[in-house]
């Protein structure tokens, strides 16, 4: 993805609901993400956040890790996310971007409006047709 530059420094972010005071994650057990050395970071409650929508002890488990990018590199965990087997996004400290890839497409944010507007000039046979963009 030219947007994050090739062999460019890229954090690599997912996560994992589990249950408060979990020591094991899912994550790290799946095969795809074996490659990358992930940092978990602290726990966000979000029974604290939205009581209605989530359990009590239930809570997020963030991670990262740091990587570059290559052309091919992370295809199997591209292929992971196309198929909705897991989710995760790319961010790019240098070119102020991020992708968030998923299993319909991919969502770019892009430094400023005309970064946005020469990708989307140079992608536009990419781009949905429909009017609202979807």
């Amino acid at each position: 993805m030219i947007c994050l530059g090739e062999g460019n420094p890229v954090l690599l972010i997912t996560g994992d609901y589990i249950e408060k005071g979990t020591t094991s994650y899912i994550l790290e057990e799946t095969e795809v993400l074996k490659p990358y050395n992930f940092t978990w970071l602290d726990d966000i409650d979000f029974h604290k956040i939205d009581p209605a929508n989530y359990q009590p002890n239930q809570v997020y488990k963030p991670a990262l890790a740091e990587t570059v990018w290559q052309s091919g590199r992370h295809n199997t965990l591209l292929q992971a996310i196309a198929n909705d087997e897991m989710r995760a996004f790319f961010i790019s400290i240098e070119r102020t971007s991020m992708v968030a890839p998923y299993d319909g497409g991919m969502d770019f944010i892009l430094k400023d409006i005309q970064t946005r507007d020469s990708y989307k000039l140079k992608y536009k046979a990419w781009l949905s047709k429909r009017q609202d963009g979807f």
